[in-house]
């Protein structure tokens, strides 16, 4: 099987700089690319500084912090296989639950750009699988019933 050549590109808002491409770049290993998302269409209400769509949560439950990102090889195989034969690029906005060490418990899906390719699903599955904060870098610490929102964008 031949090996995919993905770029996972992961616009998360706490990301302010891009990642140097190395020499597997140019052997199709997936590189996570991590930019700034200004400019990118989100639908008004998903944005996470405008706070979650559905409102159900309080705002002094959301943290800042430092993420731990999986690796890159790990982001590229939750790319969505329809999105992927396709050549479909997208983006996600999630308001997710955070743990006391860090990890995602749950992501609820406030918008997917473009829907139906399942682009909401692979950012939840692979936030809850393989995402963490960095319990150390939040002020305060964790606290119970933390949330963060992201919005991660999906690049080929």
């Amino acid at each position: 099987m031949r090996f995919l050549s993905i770029c996972c590109a992961a616009s998360l808002l706490i990301a302010q700089s891009v990642f140097a491409q190395t020499p597997a770049a140019s052997q199709g290993v997936p590189i996570l690319i991590p930019k700034p998302v200004a400019g990118y269409p989100v639908k008004e209400g998903s944005d996470p500084q405008q706070g979650s769509q559905s409102g159900k949560y309080d705002p002094a439950f959301y943290i800042g912090g430092d993420w731990l990102l999986p690796d890159i090889k790990v982001a590229a195989m939750y790319y969505p296989k329809l999105a992927l034969e396709g050549g479909i690029e997208g983006q996600v906005s999630l308001d997710c639950s955070i743990g006391l060490d860090g990890t995602v418990t749950n992501c609820d899906i406030l918008d997917e750009i473009p829907k139906g390719y399942g682009f909401g699903d692979a950012t939840a599955r692979l936030f809850v699988e393989h995402f963490r904060i960095n319990p150390g870098s939040v002020v305060g610490g964790i606290k119970y019933q933390a949330r963060k929102k992201i919005i991660y964008r999906w690049a080929l």
